[in-house]
């Protein structure tokens, strides 16, 4: 833990305790020792009681970035590449523009098993993808809304307004806000269709074979490693279909072999 986590893991912990969680209320103890007594086992080497621990104050309803950072680094330590990308990837999802988590959520993809290319993305996926390293979602809402309220503001004004020079000036104000809205809505639209049609997921099992249906009966068709990151297709009972972003290639996997990125 540097101090800057620290610090930052402090910052959250005055705003939760406005409303303690009833899960930590009833065992008895508060976000902030609950927090603490994590960080302590981690700064001990005890890796996998601090994940418990982090895992423990997760479960509370806690979802900040320095939580699923701290989390991420207490399995990475443990060589838990799958839970450690899982939480990484949760961290950036809440902070896309914190540098140590870039970083680390880099090191972490570097030592994975599979390199998998695949064709590009579809345009609305590569908008989502890239708006996913600058913006969180409801940054990238907020956004858009300001931007449509500005394009409408200058609409407005352009049809009240009676000098020539200022109308043509404000032509290219209109131009410039309706290109950016235009983006940033399909930005949206490719972060939303993405996130409830192929929510993204990590592969947690240290190695899973991806069959050709729901089952063990069926043929194998590909073998993935811990870390992979796919995308959820469809659930069937104890299983489900994922794909590799970016590949063709879908398969059927047990459900306790994979956790959304989402929770």
């Amino acid at each position: 833990m540097t101090q800057k986590q620290l610090f930052s893991a402090l910052i959250w912990l005055i705003i939760l305790a406005l409303g303690v969680p009833v899960a930590l209320a009833q065992s008895g103890a508060s976000p902030t020792d609950a927090l603490l007594n994590a960080n302590k086992l981690y700064e001990n080497g005890e890796f996998s009681a601090a994940a418990e621990a982090y895992e423990q104050l997760m479960q509370t309803g806690v979802r900040d970035s320095v939580l699923f950072y701290n989390l991420g680094n207490a399995y990475f330590k443990q060589g838990d590449l799958g839970r450690a990308i899982l939480n990484y990837r949760r961290a950036a999802r809440l902070a896309p523009r914190d540098a140590d988590i870039r970083a680390n959520l880099a090191v972490a993809r570097n030592k994975t098993a599979d390199r998998i290319q695949g064709s590009s993305p579809a345009a609305l996926t590569q908008l989502a993808a890239f708006s996913e390293r600058w913006l969180t979602l409801n940054e990238l809402a907020w956004l858009a809304l300001g931007l449509w309220v500005l394009l409408a503001g200058l609409l407005i004004a352009a049809t009240r307004l009676i000098r020539p020079a200022a109308r043509r000036i404000l032509r290219y104000g209109i131009a410039v806000a309706a290109v950016l809205f235009i983006g940033s809505a399909a930005m949206l639209a490719g972060r939303i269709i993405t996130e409830q049609n192929q929510p993204a997921a990590v592969i947690v099992a240290e190695v899973v074979d991806v069959t050709s249906g729901p089952g063990e009966q069926y043929i194998t068709e590909f073998t993935l490693h811990s870390g992979a990151e796919v995308s959820l297709l469809e659930t069937r009972g104890k299983w489900v279909r994922l794909s590799l972003p970016g590949n063709d290639l879908q398969g059927w996997a047990p459900t306790d072999a994979v956790q959304a990125i989402a929770n």
